[in-house]
């Protein structure tokens, strides 16, 4: 009798010796979750505070029908309208800025890009740029009208 009170004293020891160790185990594992996951969305804020989004980003239009649109891609779409003779080009490419260059990479055909190379200037929601195409040499405004 004593020999069985005794085992079985023992194994109730065990059970909740188990007991209590998995319950630490399980409060350390979400200890260490919710450490990892606020350091996740500590640096996932920082990356997203870091981010700014390029000015240029939108489509842009001037009072003669000229109008630009500049993806976050890298990619645009344009009317120039020349302000001399009234004729509207359709243009689409790619556009790059480098410091207060803004680079046109105009595709005309598959195997043919023209190149149009300009300063820029944004003040607020106007920009103001000269654009160099072929003969058309013209000095731009135009307004923000969507992002």
């Amino acid at each position: 009798m004593a020999l069985n009170r005794l085992v079985q004293h023992a194994l109730k020891l065990v059970g909740q010796l188990v007991k209590n160790n998995t319950n630490k185990i399980t409060q350390l594992e979400v200890s260490m979750k919710k450490k990892f996951f606020s350091i996740i969305l500590i640096i996932f804020f920082l990356f997203i505070s870091c981010y700014t989004p390029s000015p240029f980003y939108g489509s842009w239009a001037d009072n003669n029908g000229s109008k630009i649109s500049f993806s976050n891609d890298g990619s645009l779409t344009a009317i120039i309208v020349d302000n001399e003779t009234g004729y509207s080009s359709n243009i689409s490419g790619k556009y790059e800025v480098l410091l207060n260059s803004l680079i046109f990479y105009i595709i005309r055909d598959e195997d043919q890009t023209d190149t149009v190379v300009t300063e820029w200037d944004i003040r607020g929601n106007m920009m103001y740029l000269t654009w160099n195409s072929g003969i058309v040499s013209q000095f731009m405004t135009l307004y923000k009208i969507s992002n």
